[in-house]
């Protein structure tokens, strides 16, 4: 049994899964096991990871798509390593990842969650605290994080309506569980995650629409408990915000009204007033490219 399982879930990104598959092969530290989860691909993924096939520790799992949440939990399924590091396939890692990771669940006992920091663009970005979550820092992008099975499991894993901030929800949880049951939350300020951003104007419309119902989503969700409870407000906030840069107007002005009867004070009706001007709204909320 690894000691570590990397788990790749991807779809149609056929160019840039062999650099992410190359960085996991090129671990100082061999106890790992890779499961690449392909989410219904119709590129020529699985004829690019194929040679990968013949190092017994790779597998591929091909399966109906269902976003890439439920990929990650289907390469859970299918993993037996005691910790559990997602990584996405346009992403890399240092060749030092596991073996950082793995000092550190060494040094102490009864680690939950450990982390590093990444590299995004020319920017080094270091694992945080959110005191509104936790004291401790860590961080929560694919690839910059290693946390235990057990813990991954009991939090409730990753909640698979969402399309967008799933990582960001899931470690949420996976430290509050951490917490309660007396799991250790350590980091690393190696920035051990290469992190490619992408950046085409239709890619970043999609990312609007995807987090427009992300925020709605977890805004019902978390609307009278949980660990996320305390943004329960700015969720519906970022959802109108993000439906008007889709372009889902109607759908932003539905909930810009939700907002004005739940607390209608001026920062929220000045929202709506800048909404209902087309100047002012495509001026404050609508991206240029």
């Amino acid at each position: 049994m690894p000691k570590y399982s990397v788990i790749i879930p991807t779809y149609n990104d056929s160019a840039r899964i062999l650099r992410a598959c190359k960085s996991v092969i090129k671990q100082k530290l061999e106890d790992w096991e890779l499961i690449i989860v392909d989410d219904g691909s119709t590129d020529d993924t699985s004829k690019i990871v194929k040679p990968f096939l013949n190092d017994p520790r790779i597998s591929y799992f091909k399966k109906l798509n269902a976003g890439v949440a439920a990929a990650r939990n289907t390469g859970f399924e299918l993993s037996s390593g005691e910790y559990i590091v997602f990584l996405d396939s346009d992403d890399e890692v240092k060749p030092n990842l596991l073996s950082d990771y793995d000092n550190l669940i060494k040094s102490k006992q009864n680690i939950g969650v450990v982390s590093c920091g990444l590299i995004m663009g020319n920017k080094k970005k270091l694992p945080r605290s959110n005191p509104a979550i936790s004291k401790y820092k860590y961080s929560n992008l694919s690839g910059s994080f290693c946390i235990r099975a057990e813990v991954f499991h009991n939090c409730g894993s990753y909640d698979e309506n969402l399309k967008q901030s799933e990582n960001w929800e899931m470690m949420a949880r996976a430290i509050e569980h951490c917490e309660k049951y007396n799991f250790e939350v350590v980091s690393v300020d190696t920035c051990n995650l290469l992190y490619h951003h992408q950046k085409a104007p239709a890619q970043t419309k999609i990312r609007d629409l995807f987090r427009a119902e992300a925020t709605y989503y977890l805004a019902q969700k978390y609307a009278d408990s949980g660990v996320l409870y305390y943004n329960k407000d700015e969720f519906l906030v970022s959802a109108a915000v993000n439906y008007t840069r889709a372009g889902k107007l109607e759908k932003a002005e539905e909930i810009f009204h939700q907002i004005v009867r739940g607390k209608p004070n001026m920062s929220n009706l000045l929202r709506l007033i800048i909404f209902k001007i087309p100047y002012l709204r495509r001026k404050k909320w609508v991206r240029n490219n």
